[in-house]
Parts: structure tokens; sequence; C-alpha cells
């Protein structure tokens, strides 16, 4: 029987995260940025399927709840925000960033769901590189959400 050898077909931005053994290291990057950052938060919000695929193997491997934010209204829920209501700080995990509209719009929904839920930042994933959390530059890859 021959091995089955994947060809992954995605969009740039998904690219690290369909595969398997590239998402593994996505999810130890930002294991490894969360725990250095040495910020105390109880959740990990997120959105969409990128998000998806990352935020909670992130949250279990730290013990944080979620807060998924839906893109659309009719979805499989009727709930547009899910998860931790009690929450009282969290980071919003994102595969990359570009205008900053998504996690405006997270911190927006979260308020209504959770109003005493403070956002304490975003981990843009797509900023970690081993080198820059190893030389300390946090600032390359952690943003304070406005």
């Amino acid at each position: 029987m021959k091995k089955h050898i994947p060809k992954y077909v995605s969009a740039n931005y998904m690219e690290k995260l369909i595969n398997p053994k590239e998402l593994a290291k996505q999810v130890d990057l930002a294991v490894w940025a969360l725990m250095i950052m040495n910020k105390e938060f109880d959740s990990i919000a997120f959105r969409s399927m990128s998000g998806a695929l990352l935020a909670p193997p992130v949250a279990a491997i730290l013990g944080k709840s979620l807060i998924m934010v839906r893109k659309e209204e009719n979805s499989h829920s009727s709930h547009k925000v899910e998860g931790d209501i009690f929450a009282k700080t969290y980071i919003i995990v994102d595969d990359f960033t570009s205008s900053g509209k998504t996690a405006r719009t997270i911190v927006e929904e979260i308020k209504i769901f959770a109003p005493q839920a403070k956002c304490l930042g975003l981990l843009a994933v797509d900023k970690l590189r081993e080198k820059f959390i190893k030389d300390a530059h946090l600032e390359t890859w952690w943003m304070t959400i406005k």
C-alpha cells in the first residue's frame, strides 16, 4: 500500500495552519510567546476559521477559556459570540494582522457579550519568529488594542 503524501492547497494566510505539522509549530510559538509575556489573562478570543484552528489548542495548553466571535449572524448558532461570559481579561489570538479591523470587531462584540471583560492585547502570530522571541523583541508581535 502506497503512503499518502498530502498536497495542501490554501490561501496564503492559511498556509501555516492547514498543514498539521506547520500548525503545531505555530501553536508552540504562540504558547511560548504568551508564556514569556507573563500577562495574567482568563481567556483567548478569536474569530474565523484560521482563529478556530489556532486558538483552541493554544487555550488548551495554557488552561484558558475561549471566546469565539462569529463573522456572520446566519451560521450554525444563534449566538454572535460564544464562550466564557465571565472572563475578566482576554487576549486576542489572530493568525495575521493587517488593518486591525478584525481585532476591533472582536473587542466591540465582546463588550456587548461580556461588558466586564478587558482586552489586554493582540498576539499577531504572523509576526512570531523564534529568533524574535529569544531576543525578547516583544514589540514585533504584541499589540495593544485601543
